[in-house]
């Protein structure tokens, strides 16, 4: 037991001495590398290791018309730059670079305040006394507003942040930037240019309809952000209610569900479909009514009109035309019911001439000639003609 205890304590004592008899390898320089004309700061040693002992430092700086050093306080005393050494001895000492700066008298900048659109781009610049001092730029909310080294601001998304321009010795001076959008008329735009300004702003656009007895069917009733709001706020949303038009009365409803009965069982006009609904007994509103709600593309129904007289007859180009426009089509609708019937009209010629000859005898002459009469050209009715054999 004697032996142990004897071990321990002479293990001690050695660990104390060793501690205490820490040898110094090196030395570095902790403190501020930046001081004001007139301005102070102190210096301190940090040792390697940090139980070795110093006895003695010795501080000197490299030019003492910039900064002088005294037992590690360092004064400014021009601006400029310098080096403070801290020495031990020849083999160990260190070395840390002071900049002397002019203390900033004022800093501002040319826009105190500013309001962007998303994605602007602005240059701010700054008036420092003195005019060499440095500065540097930084926004507070990086999400709405960046701003570059040069001064640059882009604008990133709605709301407000503060642009601060900041001196070395924390001067400064703010530009409040708010990143905003004005919602416009939209009663002025058609539906392609709303949903793009909604695409471009990033402001989602909801739309739905309602009756209305002011506003005319296709015209917007109302927006739920009047036209001249800024919007500020990331996330805003738009409600664009359009008009449907009156709500119909009982005859007027009646008379829309007829006119798509009609539809769905043969191609109509416009104008035919409304002299159907007005045979049917419907008042000449109610079947107006019918008409125009009941989402037909008149192009379609000349086109499956046309189709349903080329599977029952032949026809002549002209000749279906002329029947597609007695049937109350427009023009335009009666050329695009033609044009998309894919028609070879030297073979319609040919079963016009079979028709006639089944019902009757021609000559090749009076056949070509009836073939002519029906609209075709000479060159289709000859083509019918050697078809059947003349």
């Amino acid at each position: 037991m004697q032996r142990t205890c004897r071990f321990f304590l002479m293990m001690a004592v050695v660990f104390i001495m060793v501690g205490c008899d820490a040898k110094l390898k090196s030395i570095s320089i902790d403190g501020s590398s930046e001081i004001p004309v007139d301005g102070s700061a102190v210096l301190t040693i940090v040792k390697n290791p940090t139980k070795a002992k110093i006895s003695d430092i010795k501080w000197k700086s490299s030019n003492e018309a910039i900064v002088k050093v005294d037992d590690g306080i360092i004064i400014g005393v021009s601006q400029g730059k310098a080096t403070v050494t801290a020495k031990i001895d020849e083999d160990i000492k260190a070395t840390k670079d002071i900049v002397v700066y002019t203390p900033t008298k004022s800093i501002v900048i040319d826009k105190p305040a500013l309001n962007l659109s998303l994605n602007e781009e602005q240059i701010l610049s700054v008036t420092i006394n003195p005019e060499d001092a440095a500065y540097t730029w930084e926004s507070d909310n990086l999400s709405v507003a960046a701003i570059s080294a040069e001064g640059k601001i882009v604008a990133k998304n709605y709301g407000s942040t503060k642009i601060i321009a900041r001196s070395r010795d924390n001067k400064e001076a703010a530009c409040v930037v708010t990143v905003s959008v004005t919602v416009p008329d939209f009663t002025s735009m058609s539906s392609t240019e709303i949903k793009k300004w909604g695409e471009d702003h990033k402001i989602t656009i909801y739309v739905n309809s309602d009756y209305s007895n002011s506003v005319g069917k296709g015209k917007i009733i109302s927006q739920s952000i009047k036209a001249g709001t800024n919007i500020v706020e990331q996330g805003e949303k738009i409600e664009i209610i359009y008009s449907l038009g009156h709500k119909p009365t009982m005859g007027e409803d009646n008379a829309l569900r007829k006119a798509k009965d009609y539809l769905r069982s043969g191609g109509f006009s416009a104008k035919s479909l409304k002299e159907q609904l007005e045979y049917n007994g419907y008042s000449s509103i109610e079947a107006q009514y019918g008409v125009d709600n009941c989402g037909a593309d008149w192009n379609e129904q000349a086109a499956g009109k046309a189709k349903d007289y080329l599977r029952s007859s032949a026809f002549a180009r002209n000749e279906l035309l002329e029947q597609l426009l007695y049937n109350g089509f427009t023009r335009a609708q009666a050329e695009y019911g033609v044009n998309t019937t894919g028609a070879n009209w030297n073979e319609q010629a040919a079963r016009k001439a079979k028709d006639y000859l089944r019902s009757g005898a021609f000559s090749r002459n009076e056949l070509l000639e009836q073939l002519l009469y029906n609209g075709f050209t000479h060159a289709q009715a000859e083509y019918a003609i050697k078809a059947v054999g003349y």
